[in-house]
């Protein structure tokens, strides 16, 4: 049976963005189809109420993928050219609710759509918080229409308010995570040793996550005595150049870059961490941490987090409570907090525990798949409404 919620999603199965897949899968009173540019990683995320554009890419990876399309230009537009698509869906299916992920994809679909069922658009970081003639000029525009948003951080929401939304049309809908499952798959905690912490950190290598500063902190750790094991876990520009000072560093041999990984193995490494350390600052363009899934993927399992005080970090990490926060760019900060904890079990152990309590109450599936079904009810039914109220005044 067809959905009664259309999902636009430039490409559905990238590993960075489970998140995402989860999300679709959610809702509980509502069915979910997608139209996508291209379903790739189908293995790890087999959702099934797909219609795809470009069928020829389903053989390749998603790092392959997303090369090819912006080497032959595919994902430029990709909504224009798939509106024969889109609109037989639309026409054929009972599609109540559209909803389009991140904005760009959201404002092309204002565009080209009919205004007879209501658009609900996502933001979801970099499509809000990225400076340039799209946040100046194509936002404010949609924030007049009648367009419904959600956001997933309230970091997120804030800056939609200060960019002209109404406080009514939007929503903060937190990513959903199986955190119950994650918990009960948690291996038994073991204590570090003395001799040696376990540092762990895994996110896209981009600017604002700023993994150059990484090597200083590694040295600066070194040379304080810390005896410690560092791995990173990710890929992206920043990869290379990140392996290229590590080898020339004399905490080198102490820091392992893992490159990208399945989810699976992101939480088995999170299991056998110490510590989990996440860097971020605001880049040239203005891009951020919206919100930082995997820190709730971390606590979540019972870790004790460092994270710079950015973006929607400050939501999952609580600071003195479930982490420590230091100034976006202050290296010398981060090493002070990983020390601070690194020579602290206890700590570790309370922060660790009151991490995981917090995820669970703000990100469990169950508690977002409500919110999220009543939003889709509110959406769908503000738009009956009006039409009720225009037939009563005909």
């Amino acid at each position: 049976m067809p959905g009664d919620v259309l999902s636009l999603v430039e490409m559905l199965g990238q590993r960075s963005e489970s998140w995402l897949y989860r999300q679709l899968l959610c809702p509980r009173r509502h069915r979910v189809q997608v139209l996508t540019q291209v379903h790739i990683n189908r293995q790890e995320y087999p959702f099934s109420l797909v219609t795809q554009c470009h069928k020829r890419a389903n053989t390749f990876s998603s790092r392959l993928a997303r090369k090819l399309f912006q080497f032959v230009g595919i994902n430029k537009d990709w909504l224009h050219k798939a509106q024969p698509a889109l609109q037989r869906l639309v026409d054929e299916q009972p599609v109540r609710l559209i909803q389009a992920h991140f904005a760009w994809t959201g404002w092309a679909a204002f565009q080209l759509l009919k205004k007879d069922r209501p658009l609900l658009v996502w933001f979801y970081g970099s499509d809000i918080f990225r400076g340039g003639p799209f946040r100046e000029i194509c936002l404010p525009r949609l924030f007049k229409s009648q367009t419904w948003f959600a956001c997933t951080s309230q970091a997120l929401c804030k800056e939609a308010l200060a960019l002209g939304c109404n406080p009514a049309r939007i929503r903060v809908i937190y990513p959903p995570l199986p955190l119950q499952e994650i918990k009960r798959n948690a291996f038994p905690k073991t204590p570090a040793a003395n001799t040696e912490i376990k540092l762990l950190s895994t996110s896209r290598l981009i600017e604002f996550k700023a993994p150059l500063e990484y090597v200083g902190v590694a040295e600066c750790l070194l040379a304080s005595g810390l005896k410690f094991q560092r791995r990173i876990l990710g890929s992206g520009p920043f990869f290379k150049p990140l392996q290229k000072a590590l080898e020339s560093s004399s905490a080198g041999a102490a820091v392992r870059l893992l490159g990208e990984q399945p989810n699976s193995v992101v939480l088995n490494e999170m299991r056998q961490a110490d510590l989990f350390i996440h860097n971020g600052v605001i880049a040239r363009d203005g891009t951020r941490e919206a919100l930082g899934v995997v820190l709730a993927e971390a606590a979540a399992l019972g870790l004790p987090i460092v994270a710079a005080n950015v973006g929607g970090i400050p939501e999952i990490v609580l600071q003195g409570k479930t982490g420590l926060l230091f100034s976006p760019g202050d290296a010398d900060g981060m090493v002070a907090a990983i020390r601070s904890l690194a020579g602290d079990a206890e700590q570790r152990r309370a922060f660790g525990r009151a991490a995981q309590e917090h995820a669970l109450n703000i990100f469990d599936e169950d508690k977002i798949a409500g919110k999220m079904d009543d939003y889709y009810d509110f959406v769908i039914g503000s738009r009956d409404a009006t039409e009720s109220n225009a037939l009563v005044q005909s």
